[in-house]
């Protein structure tokens, strides 16, 4: 919803510029630009309409990615304070809870060393190496497509008001059409268009999202390496326990952020 207000803004700009350019004083293009700039209001006022919905929604998703790793630790032989170590209040009763149902379970029901590990492999990280690739297999193309519509932009746009300098410089006269096109319409819709690019990427938080998925995958592989070669728990412990560690930090570090975008 944030991007569809700025693609709006944009287009009422491209609009407003179109009818200088080329002097089209219609009420339709006025009544056009009217209609994306309402509409971009819209959209700003359901977004902070939903801000109550999207805090709850952020909170239960941060439990429930605690609940995940606490359920994959489950087979640990004994509770560890992976939880209460990452000390975060939001979740610091759940954390508590989680650690005690876990020494209780530990104690009554053990699970052999290798199902553990199979599991582990299995359930854990398989499926988060899946989700961290598909994850990137989303954002980069998107990633791409933007920073190509940017470079593109900006270069037409610097040669056509290049172009427009030398004309005043030589006192040349191009044609009208050429004129209205290259030296008055595309120098004011092309930086815009290109600004835009920037904050869509800027708001998906593409290029940061894309270099973390890639260190996740890169964690996730040695981990699956080094799990498959433990023979007793206390090694095997340290893995799953660093291994788990990282995940949580990705998910606080996105609960951050996404907190702090709900916030403004």
């Amino acid at each position: 919803m944030t991007a569809s207000t700025v693609l709006l803004h944009v287009l009422a700009t491209v609009i407003a510029a179109a009818g200088l350019a080329y002097s089209l004083h219609m009420a339709s293009l006025a009544w056009a630009k009217f209609v994306c700039l309402g509409m971009g209001v819209g959209a700003a006022f359901e977004l902070r309409r939903r801000m109550h919905s999207e805090r709850s929604w952020v909170k239960c998703r941060l439990a429930a990615e605690f609940c995940r790793s606490a359920l994959a630790t489950w087979g640990l032989p004994r509770a560890t304070n992976l939880l209460q170590d990452l000390d975060l209040p939001v979740v610091h009763h759940l954390a508590r809870s989680l650690r005690i149902l876990h020494g209780r379970a530990a104690a009554t029901s053990p699970v052999p060393i290798a199902e553990f590990q199979r599991i582990y492999r299995e359930k854990r990280i398989q499926d988060q190496l899946a989700y961290y690739r598909r994850q990137e297999h989303r954002a980069l193309p998107l990633l791409q497509r933007l920073r190509r519509v940017f470079w593109a932009a900006t270069i037409i746009a610097m040669v056509c008001v290049a172009l427009y300098a030398m004309s005043l410089s030589m006192h040349l006269h191009a044609p009208s059409w050429l004129q209205g096109t290259m030296f008055d319409f595309l120098p004011i819709a092309l930086p815009v268009a290109a600004a835009a690019t920037i904050s869509i990427i800027s708001i998906n938080d593409l290029q940061r999202r894309v270099a973390r998925y890639r260190d996740m995958q890169a964690t996730l592989a040695a981990s699956d390496a080094q799990i498959a070669y433990c023979n007793t728990w206390a090694s095997l412990e340290r893995v799953v326990l660093r291994t788990e560690r990282s995940l949580l930090q990705e998910v606080i570090e996105w609960h951050s952020l996404a907190s702090f975008s709900e916030s403004h």
